[in-house]
């Protein structure tokens, strides 16, 4: 599973926008999300991994912190990174909102869900900042999770399609081809294409 790795900056200047949608923002549906619940907590779909093995060209013990939907992909990733057996596997914890985020967010308006953590944040501000609050195309959030971007719940449409952006040339075409895929067997299947939980967005709210 290929890892993506971005952070978002936060300005100290006053916020010129605020949270137009009323509660948490719509979150990617539990069906297109599969269910799954990050071991490291918050609303994303991986966990935080220390991996550690014997680094193949030196021969010397090496660690890497990685993030993966699971212990077998988290090993998967180290071993594309040059990292060999025998492994020693540590789950993580995902990190936490920082001050600057929470207060940020808060002169933004922004709901919160209890037990969101910095990633989900991110997002939320993302999709505030950039007027990006309505729910997420379902093609398009199941295309990305197909391809391995790491997301939160709450990541919008336009962080999605930055994601896609920084994939490879090859990547990306087979990314447009199978959303392409995705959608017209939604079309024949006559099923809704949002993909969001408005009514069961998971979390209660907790206004930051």
């Amino acid at each position: 599973m290929s890892s993506l790795r971005f952070s978002a900056t936060l300005s100290a200047y006053s916020v010129p926008v605020f949270q137009q949608t009323q509660g948490i923002l719509p979150a990617i549906s539990d069906a297109i999300w599969s269910d799954y619940v990050s071991p490291s907590g918050g609303y994303v779909n991986y966990a935080s991994y220390k991996v550690a093995g014997i680094n193949e060209r030196t021969g010397r013990k090496q660690s890497k912190r990685i993030r993966a939907r699971d212990e077998a992909a988290a090993i998967q990733c180290a071993t594309a990174e040059n990292v060999c057996a025998p492994y020693v596997v540590e789950l993580l914890p995902n990190d936490p909102p920082t001050e600057a985020q929470l207060a940020y967010a808060r002169d933004m308006g922004a709901v919160i869900p209890n037990g969101a953590c910095s990633h989900d944040v991110s997002a939320i501000i993302s999709r505030i900042y950039k007027d990006d609050e309505a729910a997420v195309d379902g093609s398009l959030a199941e295309c990305a999770i197909k391809h391995g971007l790491l997301l939160s719940r709450y990541t919008g449409t336009k962080m999605i399609l930055e994601l896609v952006d920084y994939l490879s040339p090859q990547e990306q075409k087979r990314f447009r081809a199978d959303l392409k895929t995705i959608r017209k067997a939604k079309k024949e299947q006559g099923g809704a294409n949002i993909g969001t939980n408005r009514d069961q967005t998971p979390g209660k709210a907790e206004a930051r």
